[in-house]
């Protein structure tokens, strides 16, 4: 969080993806999910029922084996989908690293509350539509003073 209100704020989108004409941002987290799914699918591919309809692998290629050679071909076709999440950590009050407490109030600015998918802490497998409506249900709820609604017996 930055010290002070007029503080540069850096956003940065931490992923494996880097954009045409950038350098790449190393995420090893990233690069290993990245190779180690490419082998996978590499080994699938090399089974008798897909194997013989496939003719040859044309990216990365045949030979390309090295860890390096697997994600050249990744990063060009990589993006983080503009899903952005986690850029502002809702946290309990001894969480010096939290943005905004579990009422989505921002930490020493009062009366500004944060509504949106940078509060969950990581990203959603499915798309973060449905999830940010959600939160900003939820924070509209919390701004009306309304109670949240008793738990469902399922």
């Amino acid at each position: 969080m930055a010290a002070q209100t007029f503080d540069h704020v850096v956003i940065g989108a931490g992923s494996a993806a880097w954009g045409a004409g950038r350098a790449p941002k190393r995420v090893p987290r990233d690069h290993r999910a990245i190779v180690t799914g490419m082998k996978w699918v590499r080994r699938m591919a090399a089974q008798p029922a897909l194997a013989s309809l496939i003719d040859v692998e044309t990216r990365p290629g045949p030979g390309s084996d090295s860890d390096d050679a697997l994600l050249e071909p990744a990063a060009g076709c990589m993006s983080s989908g503009q899903h952005a999440v986690g850029t502002c950590r809702m946290g309990r009050v001894d969480d010096e690293r939290a943005v905004v407490d579990a009422e989505l109030r921002v930490r020493g600015i009062e009366g500004l509350r944060v509504a949106d998918g940078s509060v969950m802490p990581s990203i959603i497998s499915g798309n973060t539509n449905a999830t940010c409506v959600v939160i900003g249900e939820k924070c509209a709820d919390l701004v009306r003073g309304r109670p949240a609604p008793p738990p469902l017996d399922v």
